[in-house]
């Protein structure tokens, strides 16, 4: 991958005069001079076609330049790109020309410039040549990594005297916490070694990894989990046993395990099964047993129906007792006993008629009982 290089500064004049200055791609340009002979203008001329928000170009050179322009080349790739002068007074002007290609052309005057855009787009133009890109990110890694833009690599391209002369500061801004991060940040994309590509890439390699992490640790979660229900569930079964304790819920699972590994360390005694002597006894005793429920049955059965029967006999004792105490009610025995007599005076009237009786004294006896 190569990396851009100025090949060409150009300002053009207002009589339609371009000054150009060269530079060797690929290598090292030192600038020398005395002391107001326009090395600083130099660098701000690159600067101002780099999308500065204000033109730092001397009063003088502004008054004899209408516009500036560098021609960048990376191989056989060339770009150009151009901004107006402001006139002295104004801040900056927006007005930028923008292009790409092979064996691009210097223009002759303003114009000659070919694609006119805003100072957005021009920005924009360049941040994808250098493959920067509007990559965005979130917040917080941007805030950590900081936030390449074209505006961040003036730094590596030119070492003002400051710079040269100080002995802590490394790049131009550098000393700047603000500013540090994000020129960090572009050193990459102004070295070639990425561009917009890789660092989508990087970005979705780090989303994949960050998933993959998630998701090792929800399966880890689930299968501790699911350990600590078979541990549960196995010393549970190992309880109705009778051969550990009840598992407790809160316990952790390398606390269930070695309750499981003590469990599986137990021994047990063998079964021993019986002999066939004892196998008869045994036979023995149990139709023994079974001959003993069934007399408990029977005598079960024959006792129920004794219940039922007195039950019945019960029954029938209340009922006739509670006719004679209607009796004893209504005194129907004086009513009986004189009934009775009065059945006796007629037989006797009939044994008289018969012959069979005497009725001497009879009559009175029968009125003093009527």
């Amino acid at each position: 991958m190569t990396r851009w290089n100025i090949k060409t500064l150009f300002l053009m004049g207002v009589s339609n005069q371009r000054r150009d200055l060269h530079f060797e791609p690929e290598a090292l340009n030192i600038i020398t001079g005395a002391s107001g002979t326009g090395k600083s203008t130099l660098i701000k001329a690159i600067d101002y076609c780099l999308g500065s928000s204000k033109c730092e170009l001397p009063a003088h050179v502004r008054r004899r330049s209408v516009a500036v322009g560098v021609k960048w080349v990376a191989g056989d790739a060339e770009m150009i790109v151009g901004r107006i002068v402001p006139p002295v007074g104004q801040v900056t002007s927006t007005r930028m020309f923008t292009a790409a290609g092979r064996n691009l052309p210097l223009p002759d005057n303003v114009e000659a410039l070919d694609g006119a855009t805003t100072l957005e787009a021009a920005k924009a133009f360049i941040e994808r040549a250098f493959g920067i890109g509007d990559l965005g990110g979130e917040p917080d890694e941007v805030s950590a990594r900081g936030r390449a833009t074209v505006r961040h690599v003036t730094p590596y391209m030119f070492v003002t005297k400051e710079v040269i002369y100080s002995e802590s500061t490394l790049l131009h801004g550098l000393e700047k916490a603000d500013k540090a991060r994000d020129i960090v940040a572009a050193m990459p994309y102004f070295l070639r070694v990425t561009d917009e590509a890789s660092a989508i890439d990087e970005r979705r390699l780090r989303h994949l990894q960050r998933a993959l992490e998630e998701a090792r640790a929800r399966s880890r979660a689930a299968a501790e989990s699911l350990l600590k229900q078979w541990a549960t569930s196995l010393l549970e079964e190992a309880r109705r046993l009778e051969l550990a304790a009840p598992p407790s819920a809160e316990a952790s699972e390398a606390a269930l395990l070695a309750e499981l590994k003590a469990v599986s360390e137990t021994q047990l005694q063998a079964n021993a099964y019986p002999s066939e002597g004892e196998l008869g006894a045994l036979n023995r005793r149990r139709r023994e047993i079974l001959a003993e429920l069934g007399a408990l049955r029977r005598h079960s059965q024959a006792t129920r129906a004794a219940l039922q029967e007195a039950a019945g006999f019960q029954g029938a004792v209340t009922r006739q007792r509670d006719k004679l105490a209607l009796a004893e009610h209504l005194h129907l025995d004086e009513i009986t006993s004189a009934l009775t007599q009065t059945e006796g005076a007629a037989w006797l009237l009939r044994m008289a008629a018969a012959g069979l009786v005497q009725m001497k004294g009879f009559g009175r006896s029968l009125c003093s009982a009527m």
